[in-house]
């Protein structure tokens, strides 16, 4: 009897080769229906489930099926989108590009049948600032928008409009025009800059005094110009009519208005482009202030943690523990080493004080101690060493404003003291009255805080990035729910900011 393996060695290899793909096929066409077959049915096999960020991109595959369910191949299928503004879709490839926030549903067609998912877009913001009747905000993309006033001839919104136009201020968001995408953003008391994730700066506003770095541009510019000297930046802010930057190295430049000597190059000379902050000190973090009758200052926090300021020093904004004289003739021209604690993580320079957090999450603030701004629970008009919050909180970050500061918590609380006529220090209960210690002001989980200059008002960022709200005065629209105030009024609850997500 023939053994059956000797059988099919006796079969020639042509006739193997046969068999063999023979069976193959039919494994396959066991998964897999007939050319021929039309569609029954189409899946997306890989979904959204979770939100989009604005920019981002992902790719959806579609498979097509026969009435047994096998998978049919080669078949053409064709995308849409419900919302092409909020997602895209390219129709041959299936990748959908997210562009704006809000919901669209994506639809493959095959042979008439189709399959559809949904896209969720959100925007998440990334810095928040605010200056003299406006704010701004940076969000996902890079894309910066303002609102409030836009400062007549000023342009401190960045979009352009003259101060006769019908833009020339607005109570809700309009974007910066330039096709610049920033990393980060700042206000001064009337304009705003930015850097490039390449480093470059660019600046809008007010130039009266230099302060956008820019010395071929007249008095103001209505949107983003270049600073001069193509230096590389990674860290800027912005003052009262000055602005200062840090490159990678550490290195401190500022620009503009330099009076009583805030520039910190040993010179009381005004700049229109960047000029090197004297001592050679290496800076981790610096703040330009804002002013009143020619008092302005800035501050920056060493490597080593010390802490240092220049410029006017009327209020003992320097910190350097000397004698206060109230005479706006007292400045320093360079960096003075700030007294007291030498571990600061974060400087901020208001008006006429100045507020710092130390590595431990201490909140510090020295200077000017009107309405109680500096948190210490005294009556002291003013105190020229930092001095400790009366709180138990510890800090994430802490801003310093005209008559008011506030601070995030490690716990995510937003804390204010000092003025509250326009409710810009949040609580309720204590419009038209000060704080001389930090207090709960409002309720929610934050992030980030920035105040406005003497148009007193507040902005912040949720915990979640997906909203920005603002309180306190809303004259020209500074708070930007499309709604503008009485200049006297309080706004003390903080109200959504028009156009963002109506999320706790």
């Amino acid at each position: 009897m023939t053994h059956p393996l000797q059988s099919a060695r006796s079969v020639s290899p042509s006739r193997r080769r046969f068999h063999v793909a023979a069976l193959l096929l039919g494994i396959l066409a066991s998964g897999c229906g007939d050319p021929a077959d039309p569609v029954a049915s189409v899946s997306i096999a890989n979904s959204v489930t979770q939100p989009m960020e604005r920019t981002l991109t992902t790719s959806l595959v579609a498979t097509t099926r026969d009435a047994s369910n096998n998978v049919l191949t080669g078949r053409v299928v064709t995308w849409s989108s419900s919302a092409p503004a909020i997602a895209s879709v390219d129709a041959a490839t299936g990748v959908v590009t997210a562009l704006d926030r809000g919901k669209a549903t994506i639809t493959a067609t095959s042979e008439s049948k189709t399959a559809t998912t949904e896209i969720e877009v959100i925007i998440l913001y990334r810095s928040i600032t605010a200056g003299a009747g406006f704010s701004c905000d940076l969000g996902s993309t890079g894309i910066a928008t303002c609102w409030g006033t836009n400062g007549g001839q000023d342009g401190r919104l960045g979009n352009g409009a003259l101060d006769n136009a019908s833009l020339a201020d607005s109570p809700i968001q309009v974007n910066v025009l330039g096709t610049q995408r920033f990393t980060a953003i700042t206000s001064g008391e009337r304009h705003s800059c930015g850097l490039t994730a390449a480093g470059a700066a660019y600046c809008w506003g007010s130039n009266g005094d230099g302060q956008l770095g820019a010395p071929s541009i007249p008095s103001w510019a209505h949107q983003p110009v270049a600073v001069a000297g193509n230096l590389v930046f990674t860290q800027i802010s912005a003052g009262d009519a000055h602005t200062c930057a840090l490159t990678a190295a550490g290195a401190a430049y500022c620009w503009g208005d330099n009076g009583v000597g805030q520039l910190g190059n040993g010179t009381q000379t005004d700049a229109t482009s960047p000029v090197a902050v004297s001592g050679g000190i290496v800076f981790t973090q610096i703040s330009a202030g804002t002013s009143t009758g020619g008092t302005s200052k800035t501050c920056g926090v060493a490597t080593d943690g010390r802490a240092y300021c220049w410029g006017s020093d009327t209020n003992g904004e320097l910190g350097d523990g000397g004698t206060i004289s109230y005479l706006t003739s007292d400045f320093k021209n360079t960096p003075t080493q700030v007294s007291g604690p030498t571990n600061f993580k974060s400087i901020a320079v208001g008006t006429s004080h100045v507020c710092g957090v130390l590595t431990t999450g201490a909140g510090y603030c020295w200077g000017d101690n009107g309405s109680g701004k500096l948190g210490i629970d005294s009556d002291a008009t003013g105190v020229s060493s930092p001095t400790a919050l009366v709180t138990s909180q510890s800090f994430l970050q802490i801003e310093a404003g005209y008559q008011h500061s506030c601070g995030v918590t490690t716990t995510f609380a937003l804390y204010c003291w000092g003025a509250n006529a326009n409710g810009e220090s949040g609580s309720a209960s204590m419009v038209g009255q000060i704080s001389k210690v930090p207090a709960v002001a409002a309720p929610g989980e934050w992030i980030e805080v920035n105040l406005g200059g003497a148009a007193a008002h507040t902005c912040g960022i949720l915990r979640t990035r997906l909203s920005v709200r603002c309180m306190g005065r809303n004259d020209v629209g500074q708070l930007g729910n499309n709604t503008t105030t009485a200049s006297t009024a309080a706004n003390e609850t903080p109200v959504l900011v028009t156009k963002q997500q109506p999320l706790p």
